[in-house]
């Protein structure tokens, strides 16, 4: 899809995420939108936000250890603040 739609879809995941409720499901995609790094850019508002909702997620444990490690790294990659 990525390679299809490109930013569009990366877009579109973000506007799909405030109306996600099951925490899986949101962390799933939050981790989908970070591995998008390559081909979009996040203000840093933006990561943030959903750096702070992706925490709410860890701490429910709806996410998975792997995708976990991945997903951080990404935030720190996308150039979120060492103090967050």
């Amino acid at each position: 899809m990525l390679e299809y739609y490109g930013k569009e879809f990366v877009e579109h995941m973000i506007d799909l995420l405030p109306h996600i409720e099951d925490k899986y499901d949101q962390a799933s995609l939050i981790e989908t939108i970070i591995e998008c790094l390559d081909i979009y850019t996040f203000n840093e508002n933006y990561l943030n936000k959903i750096f702070g909702k992706y925490i709410l997620c860890i701490a429910e444990k709806a996410v998975k250890v792997k995708g976990m490690s991945a997903c951080l790294i990404g935030f720190i990659q996308a150039g979120l603040v060492k103090k967050k």
